[in-house]
């Protein structure tokens, strides 16, 4: 309950601050009066009320800063602030977990045993160890999850579905529900911590992918691994991370120590660039979060892949839309890349004869001149402004992406990021084109290969023997005949919903009257604003004023009765064809 009480009183604090501060904003003439010296303070406002909250809530506000076909671009530059920094707890804790889960002790289990903590993060850490038996010698990374950390997911996810119901029935961000995506990011945060799956994903995508010789997967030892315990093979190589914090300190010793094990920052950068699209276009699944720290430099330019909590998918639709909108990059094609992006978001075609068409062009053509320019700097040249352009026509038309399309336009984000950090003249265009071309040829293999026509022999003869009974079954179910679902709408419902909504707003505009009249009197102010002081405005705030803190929940109930009504206005009605 405490739980429940300290994000709750910090949501509505936060809510009615926003509510505020976006009610002013519309205020005829504030914006002209003040200009651009006015700093909008709910960005900031979102961050401090996710990181105050912790555990999954920081979680949810990685996860949003790329949510911009929600969020505007302010939102999601403040939330990507964020970063997952927690205390690692004792070795001591790590080694009870390990013997638990296990069966034995750390010690009868491994040669070697680090209990400082080489990571930590708000559900686990890893542990160094080396292994024993038929593995002996071998080093190994032990990841453990922190105690209490599937209760603390379950209790703030479930709060979190909660809040996204309260903001749907307000109807703060229009036609976008939230409570279906927050229970999607519910559902991808609860699988991230179990390390069982974590394993599964691993040995899935070095399966789909053994055959790139430019990434590495690590080994899955499965003896020692359970839902709370996974431990795989250990990489000891250079991770991006702190190349990118040498890079950018300006070490002049950083290209001699990659070019010792025949490494080159350029080249690191394509092969983790090629790597992850070959993921995506050919293996079909992608590593969901490769940010520096899940990434390692190996000999010979090979790029390690670590923590494999997420694992991205896009079927064979985003798949195709996600190369046509490669190939418009490549040739430069605006027309085309618009059109790409449009069939990416599922949205009318029409747009391309309005205003959206010319302010995407102009942000697409400024971004393919800075791809060509050696001199552009990170931010002229980062996907992200591609992007950014491509998520506000998904918020001008009020369409929400599948979590799996923002999972990799999340991953794709953060690579780009990576290389461009690592290899500033890195060239987009013509690594594209080198990755479409490896995609294609991969895709011919796959479709031509000897395996392939044997597979599509053998599903030939199994449609061949099945295909009598289809027939006899669809014309059994033509003689029948089919029962049709018809919609029926009930205005009364209707009626209810909208008078309800309508003393919603009275309600809401009473309330902020109220408070507006309270503060003007604090400050002497009240007597410049004749509307406050009009007898039947004043014996409205009279009326309102001693209920004044049940407004807001006032305003919630009566907001949900009037989708609930809107929600019975159809009835289902079936009838015999």
């Amino acid at each position: 309950m405490n739980r429940t009480a300290q994000v709750l009183t910090g949501f509505f604090k936060f809510f009615l601050l926003f509510l505020a501060e976006e009610a002013l904003l519309r205020v005829p003439g504030f914006k002209r009066l003040h200009g651009k010296s006015w700093k909008p303070h709910n960005p900031q406002r979102l961050r401090r009320y996710v990181v105050e909250m912790g555990g999954a809530f920081v979680k949810f506000g990685q996860f949003f800063s790329i949510r911009s076909d929600i969020l505007p671009p302010a939102y999601c530059k403040e939330l990507a602030t964020l970063f997952d920094q927690v205390p690692p707890f004792p070795g001591i804790v790590a080694r009870q977990i390990i013997a638990l889960e296990l069966g034995q002790s750390v010690d009868d289990l491994f040669e070697w045993f680090d209990d400082e903590a080489v990571g930590a993060a708000s559900f686990g850490q890893g542990h160094r160890v080396t292994l024993k038996g038929e593995n002996a010698g071998k080093h190994a990374i032990v990841k453990v999850s922190r105690p209490g950390s599937d209760m603390q997911i379950d209790t703030d996810t479930r709060l979190l579905v909660l809040l996204g119901w309260i903001v749907d029935i307000s109807s703060v961000l229009g036609r976008i529900k939230l409570v279906p995506i927050f229970r999607d990011f519910a559902r991808w945060t609860r699988r991230e911590v179990v390390y069982m799956q974590e394993a599964k994903n691993a040995d899935h995508l070095h399966e789909v992918t053994s055959w790139n010789t430019r990434q590495r997967i690590p080994y899955i030892y499965w003896q020692y691994t359970t839902n709370r315990v996974v431990t795989m093979e250990y990489f000891d190589g250079l991770p991006f991370s702190r190349v990118i914090e040498r890079l950018e300190a300006g070490d002049p010793t950083l290209d001699d120590e990659l070019a010792a094990i025949s490494c080159d920052r350029l080249t690191l950068a394509r092969n983790l660039w090629q790597s992850f699209l070959l993921q995506a276009f050919v293996g079909h699944v992608f590593h969901g979060d490769p940010h520096p720290g899940n990434l390692v430099v190996l000999p010979e330019n090979t790029v390690g892949f670590l923590d494999f909590g997420l694992l991205g998918r896009l079927n064979e639709e985003a798949r195709r839309e996600q190369i046509l909108l490669m190939d418009a990059v490549v040739q430069e094609n605006i027309e085309r890349l618009f059109v790409a992006v449009l069939d990416l978001l599922d949205a009318p075609r029409g747009l391309a004869v309005t205003d959206v068409y010319d302010d995407f062009a102009e942000d697409a053509d400024e971004w393919l001149d800075a791809c060509d320019n050696p001199g552009a700097g990170r931010d002229e040249k980062t996907l992200n402004r591609l992007v950014n352009a491509s998520m506000a026509i998904a918020r001008q038309v009020g369409l929400v992406l599948p979590m799996q399309t923002m999972l990799y336009f999340k991953a794709l984000l953060t690579v780009d990021s990576v290389v461009l950090r690592v290899a500033p003249e890195f060239d987009y265009k013509k690594e594209t084109r080198r990755a479409i071309r490896l995609i294609r040829m991969r895709e011919l293999d796959r479709m031509y290969g000897p395996g392939a026509v044997i597979d599509r022999a053998l599903s030939l003869q199994m449609l061949a023997n099945s295909l009598p009974d289809f027939l006899i079954q669809r014309l059994q179910d033509f003689e029948q005949g089919q029962k049709t679902i018809f919609r029926k709408l009930n205005l009364i419902p209707v009626i209810i919903a909208n008078m309800l909504r309508g003393v919603a707003v009275i309600a809401a505009l009473s309330g902020v009257g109220l408070l507006l009249q309270r503060l003007l009197q604090r400050f002497g102010k009240l007597s410049d604003v004749p509307l406050l002081n009009h007898p039947v405005v004043v014996g409205l705030f009279d009326f309102v004023a001693p209920m004044l803190y049940a407004v807001p929940v006032l305003v919630v109930l009566l907001l949900w009765g009037a989708r609930y009504a809107m929600s019975r206005s159809y009835v289902k009605v079936q009838k015999q064809d």
